[in-house]
């Protein structure tokens, strides 16, 4: 048997890396597909900088699919690209994103990846309309929010004529109405999020498929209840989405990114097999080796 060595693939050995423009109706045809998507966790960071432009630049470069950004909003009201209530781990700043003034954030550096080499660069910290436009029917975009901030964040998304190349997600109950029926998502990539800490799979998936979203991600303790949501999801064509982050590993039974590195990618194998459609990690680069390589 064969075994998948991360150590001597690259990836100019397995396909030309190529960037394009196109539009958010090309970049939705994604879903008409059969191909495992990525999701790549606060950017392409390895590498780069947690939440920066050149992230979003290497995920684009990559083929990636989908790129998660985190957004949160200064005192003065600019919208950034920010994960933490802190600038303090990925910048060579202190002090709360809700204090500090556009000012005052735009003079700081980030440091080299998710910060924990305490490294500083001579990248700064980008607006979330920058990146935005820089992601213009490039990418499929997951913003990461907070709630009081989506209205602000489709704002500026209508502006752009964005809106539908975002996707956006929220947790359901078996009581909930179809989240494609929400106004407040409207025009956005929705997807539901199915909880196995909330309720049996076909009790939070069936009211859902009533007006099927695009994708449905979820969440499990024992991958058995992966199963049954993509055997119910797959029904209608909608994709399954899953998390393999180290940061997350509660969500997905400990089926994670620093696992899949060690077995040659068998974890990630493991998640496929069980009905991923769309794997979100914090190794997208070596992701797509797997991927291109299968």
């Amino acid at each position: 048997m064969f075994i998948f060595d991360f150590r001597k693939v690259t990836l100019s050995s397995l396909f030309f890396i190529v960037s394009f423009t196109a539009s958010a109706s090309d970049l939705l045809s994604v879903f008409d597909t059969d191909e495992v998507l990525i999701a790549a966790h606060r950017g392409c960071w390895k590498g780069t900088s947690e939440n920066s432009l050149d992230a979003l630049e290497k995920c684009i470069s990559l083929g990636v699919a989908i790129v998660e950004l985190d957004v949160r909003k200064t005192k003065d009201n600019v919208l950034i690209l920010m994960h933490d209530e802190t600038v303090d781990r990925t910048t060579d700043g202190k002090g709360a994103v809700a204090e500090l003034t556009w000012a005052e954030v735009s003079k700081l550096h980030l440091k080299t990846e998710n910060g924990a080499s305490g490294k500083i660069t001579s990248r700064t910290v980008p607006t979330f309309i920058e990146a935005i436009k820089a992601a213009k029917d490039r990418i499929i975009i997951n913003v990461d929010a907070k709630s009081e901030l989506y209205a602000e964040v489709f704002s500026e998304l209508s502006k752009l004529n964005m809106v539908e190349q975002v996707l956006l997600k929220k947790p359901v109950l078996p009581s909930d109405p179809p989240l494609t029926q929400d106004k407040s998502f409207r025009g956005s990539i929705v997807m539901p999020i199915i909880s196995q800490f909330e309720n049996d799979a076909t009790a939070l998936i069936v009211p859902q498929l009533e007006h099927a979203p695009k994708a449905m991600e979820v969440w499990f303790s024992d991958i058995n209840y992966l199963k049954k949501s993509a055997e119910l999801a797959k029904e209608k064509g909608v994709f399954i989405w899953v998390n393999a982050l180290d940061v997350a590993a509660i969500l997905s039974a400990d089926y994670v990114d620093s696992k899949a590195l060690k077995d040659d990618g068998n974890t990630w194998q493991q998640l496929i097999d069980a009905g991923a459609d769309i794997i979100q990690t914090d190794e997208p680069e070596k992701l797509v080796k797997f991927l291109k390589y299968k």
